[in-house]
């Protein structure tokens, strides 16, 4: 009889042994940045029948911004190269419904009077740009870029 004990005690020790396990916690930290994207729509605004002193028709455009940041929108150009050259304050703008215009300049500034929200599905902010060129611009075909930059807050 004690030799059957002795047995089943070594053996139960012997069973509880690979049990026995030691842990630990391991941390794991994601940094998922999602880039923001800026579209445009249209790619290109084309005045006709411009009339120096006189403002010409409004032309709409869209930004169509994408991500999950706040983000802000500025606004600069270039001067426009034609038979002279005029500055780029001769392009205004506003945000669609707005009743001020503003000068553009060589210089970024602010599009949108406060930081807007980035969405995944895109957030839609509408425009105006007209021209109000000098008197005194020469007959001919102009040329020039508006600048739109997205900028994260």
């Amino acid at each position: 009889m004690k030799k059957y004990i002795s047995v089943f005690i070594i053996g139960t020790l012997i069973l509880f042994l690979p049990l026995s396990a030691w842990g630990a916690n391991l941390a794991v930290v994601a940094n998922i940045e999602r880039p923001d994207v800026l579209e445009l729509g249209p790619s290109m605004l084309s005045f006709e029948d411009v009339h120096p002193g006189i403002p010409t028709e409004p032309k709409a455009f869209n930004t169509i911004c994408y991500g999950n940041n706040q983000y802000m929108l500025t606004i600069s150009g270039t001067n426009l190269s034609g038979p002279a050259t005029l500055s780029a304050s001769v392009v205004q703008y506003r945000e669609a419904g707005m009743s001020n215009w503003f000068v553009n300049s060589t210089a970024p500034q602010n599009l949108l009077t406060s930081p807007a929200m980035a969405t995944p599905e895109g957030d839609v902010k509408e425009f105006e740009i007209r021209l109000v060129v000098p008197p005194s611009a020469l007959n001919g075909t102009y040329v020039g870029q508006i600048i739109i930059t997205m900028v994260p807050q």
